[in-house]
C-alpha cells in the first residue's frame, strides 16, 4: 500500500502538465528592460582640412558603407547645401524614420 500513494501522485502530476500544454495556458507576465534605438541608415557629411567634402552613408543592417562621395571645394567655390523639407527634427519616432 505504500506504492500506491507516490505512483498516484506522479499519474496526476503528469495529468496537469499534460492539460497545461495541450490547452496551451498563457502565464501573464511582464519584462522590463533598457533599450537603445539605432538608426537603420546614418548619413555624415564631414568637411576636410585641405576643403574635401566627405559624404558616407552607412548601414548599420548590414553592417556595412552604402555610399561614399568625396568633392574637392576649392578657396572661393560658392556651396549651397540643403536639407530635403520632408525632414523635420521631433520628439517622436515615427514608421519610416
Amino acid at each position: 500500500m505504500k506504492r500506491v500513494l507516490p505512483v498516484s501522485l506522479g499519474f496526476a502530476v503528469l495529468i496537469v502538465v499534460g492539460m497545461v500544454f495541450y490547452w496551451d495556458v498563457k502565464v501573464p507576465y511582464s519584462i522590463e528592460t533598457a533599450g537603445k534605438f539605432l538608426p537603420q541608415k546614418e548619413w555624415v557629411l564631414v568637411r576636410g582640412q585641405d576643403g574635401r567634402l566627405i559624404s558616407t552613408l552607412y548601414d548599420h543592417v548590414r553592417g556595412k558603407v552604402e555610399d561614399f562621395d568625396v568633392m574637392h571645394v576649392e578657396n572661393g567655390d560658392n556651396l549651397t547645401f540643403k536639407l530635403h523639407p520632408a525632414i523635420v527634427a521631433g520628439a517622436t519616432v515615427a514608421v519610416g524614420d
